[in-house]
């Protein structure tokens, strides 16, 4: 959630005006995939303990990076710019006055509440739907983990 203004807005500057739509609704759709996945994580953490599960994950995770490494293309801009941007940062005040600088704009503070709200709402329905569930349906907590 903390990421999700700024990933909005690399989309539209990275994406042609013909592709925005498409490229938006495939990563907000990306939230909800993970939630699927997560509720599978119970039949796996159920059937083969949380080491297999964890593991699992991770060379997901793993073998995500390396796909988008391998698709992505480079940002040439940064990379055009990133010569002497070393020197250019400190003439400027470095990476904590800029940050500061940005976080003073009340639109940033308001969008950064509002992200945290969402994820704190989020992660409460994550920590508590499944036990809720499956204290309240003992018998169908597989049946829960492929519904959700």
């Amino acid at each position: 959630a903390f990421a999700v203004p700024a990933a909005y807005t690399l989309i539209s500057e990275k994406v042609s005006e013909d592709k925005l739509a498409l490229a938006n609704s495939f990563y907000g759709s990306g939230v909800y995939v993970g939630g699927a996945l997560a509720s599978l994580s119970l039949l796996l953490d159920n059937n083969f303990g949380w080491r297999i599960t964890l593991e699992t994950i991770a060379g997901f995770g793993f073998v995500s990076v390396m796909v988008a490494g391998l698709v992505l293309p480079s940002d040439s801009l940064r990379m055009i710019n990133g010569a002497g941007s070393e020197e250019k940062s400190k003439q400027e005040g470095g990476l904590f006055s800029d940050a500061s600088d940005i976080l003073s704009i009340p639109r940033v503070q308001f969008i950064y509440l509002a992200s945290f709200v969402r994820f704190c709402s989020g992660l409460l329905i994550g920590v508590w739907a499944a036990p809720y569930y499956k204290q309240a349906f003992p018998d169908s907590s597989a049946e829960y983990a492929l519904i959700n």
